[in-house]
């Protein structure tokens, strides 16, 4: 038996610590903060000490071993993760996918490691060596009994607290005083699923890793701690107590004749020391594992009576609201799962802190707190709004938008909105219709592209149409093929080179106060919007751009998306991306990924052997000289795109399909081919290469730099239905232009001429002509049916001309903000701002770097000294300074320079209403309109 316990070195307090003052059980009402815990049945309960009621207290402590284990082991016949445990077959598991039970004969643990333990002692790990892998399986049997009698030792703690039987207060001691008293000689390991595992000897302490779980954030073992406070006032803890220990810090003996509550309480304390320590290696951070451990932190603190502890956490639980969200509330990350995780745990931390007040003589002298009656979230009124991010990021089936790493399984009720507006993340979708002819796109522009759970996915785009997504972004993958999912070559943009983006280090501190090394990373930016208002949405659009995205010297890297109603319901999607630089362009466009697919297309395609990464390659085998992870992307087939292209993409169950339209494009070639899809194979690595999605690769080589406009068309058509678009055409523009597209849509009776431009030269196309950024004339039956425009000067069609007057920009002044106590959240700016008309017209900020922006306007208030206060929806997200502006939230960008703001205008005028022609706009007065 160990008996040495490790003592935990205490700051000085201005009062005494005494568990015996704390009203037990101290923590109930953090173990019941869910649904799950509250209403846990005592049948669960019973089922969950069964195993162990008929062990003897000598075999009970022995399946608690001295050594610890790891956590992460995957199976040596097929390489599954899912290995199963269960506390009838204590020294064995079974791999859930091919059925293996070791340990066995066939796959023996012939090897070992040799490791010295925290208190000098030599420790011997069993190994298996199979193809460079070291399968520590007999150490992943203990750990997934450890984890089981942890469980055990609550339970029992459980029916103690609600039937007052004291054999399960028995039981429930005897596991915990057995993981006291082993707990000071277990190694710290790293161990990670899927890397090399190490025991790790002296600090600092592994990030990926830990000594009581495999990571250190959960490495208090909060299951015990719970257990201690629901049998801290019974006979079997009272008598342990007193009939054999003193207290060392009262009496001076030695530490191993101590009271077995103090014994306890100082296995805890040694928790939070090796935490703590583990924390302070890794620079003191905060992130999505912040709240359990603050969870965890506050209710050790409550039970043992240590405010230290509950002050920690509450000064990282108000460093995470304060720097680890965007103003626009979304999670730092990106993920929708990891924005879930933190806010949800963040909030069962508040729960666990509520009502908690200081005990009578305490100073916080770290970090100068004053805790009574806490109430965690009064402070901090921002996070309501956090909470409701992920119910408006949802596609309208329900389901979670599946951006960086976030799962595709969760699925809520349908949502009541289909346009989507995350101005400071950076991510719109604009959307029509009803039931299966809802189709709703996405353009995501995050200004960051390689932090922790992001993906490398600037201007992605995605399309969900006919009740599915039908070009998907994968999400979450957490097989072995994670990184392709995770890669440019997973999403649908344009690679430049196949170069990797720079790496931002994840140890750098997000502080308010503290300009950081991503201050000079390159800003996406929003460059347009229009929701549809003006147009009652016949015409939407959103366009951003993502300089410099891939470490090469880009000059344009931008992506416009237009969604354009064919009839009264159905819309179709028209995509315009633009790149300058760089000597290879490579679009990139991904199939539906959640049941096979055919193809049908008129164009002749060519079988190419091997893979994406040559071929000589095969499947799945790494080329180190080839584009990241292709080499997971087979059954090539290819076809000249010079021309242009069309295929289809249908569902073989679902029968939903997607018409994509390419136009011609000089020296492309496009390559069809097929990848991991992911979804159906779900978490298993067996499965994971059996399921399939298409993939397209229309790849343009030329000389370093070249400039590449590249413009698809999509229609999407659910079971059933009839295709919405029966023709898709180039059309000539005079004079021409490297940056300008000019196409021609039919659907049925209405044919759609889309013009698009980076300047205001004028241009004839077709009968029209047009000047500006977007332009959009339909005609039915040979007559105009509507006329729009967005940043246009001038638009000449067959029955008249709209001429549009420059609105002038706005220098900005200062903002408004309730957070900082004003009344409303708004822009002031400089000079009266001509009258907005419609509902919550959108306006850009331009910073001092040229970056942007947008706002909805939901007000204005001419301010009487030649200043107008344009009212926000939502807060505006900074603060002017005397060089520039300071964000207020995530990632705190200090920006240099001049800020001004200018107006998204657009127009729109029906020719054929009852009333004859209507003229809608944002600023009406500066349009002129003539009709023949």
């Amino acid at each position: 038996m160990l008996l040495a316990t490790v003592m935990l070195a205490v700051p000085a307090l201005a009062y005494e610590s005494d568990s015996s003052r704390v009203k037990h059980p101290a923590a109930l009402h953090v173990l019941k903060d869910n649904t799950r815990d509250a209403k846990m049945a005592d049948e669960t309960l019973h089922e969950t000490v069964a195993p162990v009621m008929d062990w003897t207290d000598d075999k009970l402590r022995s399946m608690i071993g001295e050594i610890n284990g790891f956590s992460g082991c995957k199976c040596p016949n097929c390489g599954e993760f899912e290995l199963a445990f269960t506390l009838e077959e204590p020294q064995q598991i079974t791999c859930n996918n091919c059925g293996i039970v070791y340990p066995n004969e066939k796959f023996p643990c012939d090897q070992t490691v040799e490791a010295t333990n925290p208190l000098g002692g030599k420790v011997t790990y069993a190994v298996r060596v199979q193809d460079g892998y070291q399968y520590f399986i007999p150490a992943k049997v203990r750990r997934e009994r450890h984890q089981a009698l942890s469980q055990v030792c609550l339970a029992a703690a459980r029916l103690y607290h609600r039937t007052g039987e004291e054999k399960y207060a028995h039981l429930a001691l005897l596991i915990m005083e057995r993981f006291a008293e082993v707990y000071p000689g277990w190694c710290v390991h790293r161990d990670h699923s899927w890397w090399e595992k190490h025991i790790i000897e002296e600090r600092p302490w592994p990030y990926f890793g830990g000594k009581w779980h495999s990571w250190f954030h959960l490495d208090m073992p909060i299951d015990l701690i719970f257990a201690y406070d629901l049998i801290y006032d019974s006979e079997m803890l009272r008598a342990r107590q007193e009939a054999t220990f003193l207290h060392p810090r009262r009496s001076g003996f030695q530490p191993d004749t101590f009271g077995v509550k103090d014994k306890l309480e100082d296995f805890f304390r040694s928790c939070y020391q090796f935490v703590m320590e583990s924390k302070s290696d890794h620079g003191m951070t905060v992130g999505n594992m912040t709240p359990y451990t603050c969870r965890h932190f506050i209710a050790c603190g409550r039970v043992i009576d240590e405010p230290d502890m509950i002050h920690t956490a509450v000064s990282w639980m108000r460093r995470l609201c304060e720097t680890l969200f965007f103003f626009d509330g979304m999670w730092h990350e990106g993920a929708l799962g990891y924005h879930g995780q933190a806010t949800w745990n963040l909030s069962r931390a508040a729960r666990a802190l509520k009502g908690y007040t200081d005990p009578e003589g305490y100073v916080d002298q770290k970090h100068g707190l004053k805790l009574q009656a806490a109430e965690f979230y009064a402070d901090y009124p921002f996070m309501e709004e956090v909470a409701q991010v992920p119910y408006g990021m949802l596609y309208p089936d329900g389901s979670l938008y599946r951006v960086h790493d976030t799962g595709w399984t969760r699925k809520y009720d349908p949502p009541d909105y289909l346009n989507i507006e995350f101005n400071a993340y950076g991510h719109f979708a604009i959307g029509r219709g009803e039931g299966d002819s809802i189709i709703q796109a996405h353009l995501h522009f995050c200004p960051l592209i390689w932090v922790s759970h992001y993906h490398q996915d600037r201007l992605n785009m995605t399309l969900f149409g006919a009740g599915r997504e039908m070009i998907p972004d994968i999400g979450y993958a957490r097989t072995k093929h994670r990184y392709f999912a995770t890669s440019q070559i997973g999403h649908n943009l344009v690679a430049v080179d196949w170069t990797r983006p720079p790496r931002i280090p994840e140890d750098t501190e997000h502080s308010p106060d503290t300009p950081t090394r991503i201050n000079n990373y390159p800003k996406s930016s929003l460059l347009a919007y229009d929701p549809g208002v003006t147009s009652d949405k016949w015409v939407q659009l959103i366009e951003a751009e993502a300089p410099n995205t891939f470490c090469t010297d880009l000059e344009q890297y931008r992506r416009a998306l237009l969604l354009i109603g064919g009839d009264e319901q159905r819309s179709y999607l028209v995509d315009i991306f633009r790149v300058a630089g760089g000597a290879q362009h490579d679009w990139l466009l991904h199939g539906p990924c959640d049941e096979d697919m055919t193809m049908q297309t008129t164009a002749r395609l060519t079988p190419r052997p091997g893979t994406l990464a040559g071929t000589d390659s095969k499947y799945g085998q790494i080329v180190r000289s080839a584009p990241a992870y292709s080499w997971l992307v087979d059954d090539l087939r290819t076809t000249d795109a010079s021309q242009g292209l069309k295929f289809t993409w249908t569902g073989q169950d679902s029968g939903a399909a997607v018409a994509t339209w390419l136009l011609p494009l000089s020296g492309a070639e496009a390559i069809f081919g097929q990848c991991p899809s992911y979804h159906r194979a779900g978490k298993s690595y067996a499965d994971v290469d059996l399921y399939k999605m298409p993939f397209l690769d229309v790849r343009r080589p030329g000389d370093d730099p070249q400039a590449t406009t590249f413009v698809a068309v999509y229609g999407v058509t659910a079971k059933g239905q009839e295709p919405l678009i029966h023709r898709v055409s180039a059309m000539a523009i005079d004079p021409p232009d490297q940056w300008t597209t000019a196409i021609s849509v039919t659907c049925g009776d209405r044919t759609d001429v889309i013009y698009s431009s980076l300047d205001d030269i004028p241009r004839q196309v077709g009968e029209h002509i047009c000047a500006g950024r977007f332009v959009v004339v339909s005609t039915v039956a040979g007559k105009t049916d509507y006329v729009y425009g967005w940043g246009c000067k001038k638009i000449v069609f067959r029955e008249g001309e709209l001429t549009v007057q420059d609105v002038p920009t706005c220098k900005v002044l200062a903002t408004r903000r309730t957070e900082d106590g004003d009344e409303h959240n708004g822009i002031v700016v400089e000079g009266n701002v001509p009258e907005l008309q419609l509902e919550a017209p959108w306006v850009r900020v331009v910073h001092g770097d040229g970056t942007a922006h947008g706002y909805a306007i939901v007000g204005s208030e001419k301010l009487g000294d030649d200043r107008t206060l344009l009212l926000t929806r939502g807060d505006p997200g900074f603060r002017m300074t005397e060089r520039g502006i300071k964000m207020a939230r995530y990632p705190h960008w200090d920006i240099a320079g001049p800020n001004t703001l200018e107006l998204f205008n657009s127009v729109f005028l029906r020719l054929a209403t009852e009333n004859g022609p209507q003229l809608k706009g944002i600023v009406p007065a500066v349009v002129e309109m003539k009709l023949r």
